[in-house]
């Protein structure tokens, strides 16, 4: 079941190999005395590389930079959260990131990382059409002025 909403979930050029090697569903599951937990270390893969996705942070106790916790499925049929997981990892894989730790991070203390990543990417936007706009805007002037300064001082004909 999982591999099939994971198919659906995720684009196929995502599960391809052009962004992600590989998927495993299931790390090893070990159980220490705080409880069961996944264990990447036995996935034979550079942990810069790994991304643990889960609906509670103690499956990923282990590694926790390494895991994004997701909010739990709730059974609403308008849950985006799987798009959004997408995108979050699309977003990673197409910005050249060396070690995806440094990237999770900086969501970990988030209650809802998926959130927090879609209102950062959006302010992102918001900043970037802010900043055309004001580069269209002093092009603009910049034209006028040169406009104006050559129809005030004509340069002169060569012969």
């Amino acid at each position: 079941m999982a591999a099939s909403v994971a198919a659906v979930a995720l684009p196929s050029r995502l599960l391809s190999g052009h962004w992600l090697s590989s998927r495993s569903l299931c790390a090893r599951m070990v159980t220490a005395p705080r409880g069961p937990g996944q264990d990447i270390s036995c996935l034979n893969r550079d942990p810069a590389r790994v991304v643990v996705v889960d609906c509670k942070k103690e499956a990923f106790r282990l590694q926790p930079n390494n895991g994004v916790a997701l909010r739990p499925w709730d059974g609403n049929s308008d849950d985006r959260t799987l798009l959004d997981l997408s995108a979050f990892l699309k977003t990673i894989a197409l910005n050249g990131v060396e070690d995806v730790r440094t990237v999770l991070e900086n969501y970990a203390l988030e209650d809802d990382p998926l959130e927090a990543f879609k209102q950062r990417q959006s302010r992102l936007e918001q900043e970037e059409q802010q900043r055309m706009a004001d580069l269209a805007k002093s092009t603009k002037q910049s034209l006028f002025f040169s406009s104006l300064t050559s129809r005030l001082w004509p340069r002169s004909k060569q012969p």
